[in-house]
């Protein structure tokens, strides 16, 4: 399971930096998001992924999160059902 910390939308104000932790199994991912920060955090199989997970089920680029002013926005990828915390996420 992939997980952020809290909703899927941090609430800050946009000048401030942003923190993402990440938690899959026994691993945990933190990144530092910069109010100018563009990239996306990717999760998924893919060999450059910020958060790599290799299974079979898992695509290349299963979701990633953006930062968006002063939230970050979880986005599935490949259309795939996506989880946070045991529930769907929702869509748009």
């Amino acid at each position: 399971m992939v997980e952020g910390n809290g909703s899927h939308a941090a609430k800050q104000h946009s000048s401030a930096t942003v923190w993402l932790r990440i938690h899959h199994e026994n691993r945990v991912w933190t990144f530092k998001l910069a109010p100018d920060d563009e990239r996306a955090i990717v999760v998924g199989s893919l060999l450059r992924a910020h958060v790599r997970i290799d299974r079979r089920d898992i695509a290349p680029v299963h979701p990633h999160f953006e930062r968006e002013a002063a939230a970050v926005r979880l986005i599935p990828g490949y259309q795939s059902d996506l989880c946070v915390k045991g529930n769907p996420a929702p869509r748009g």
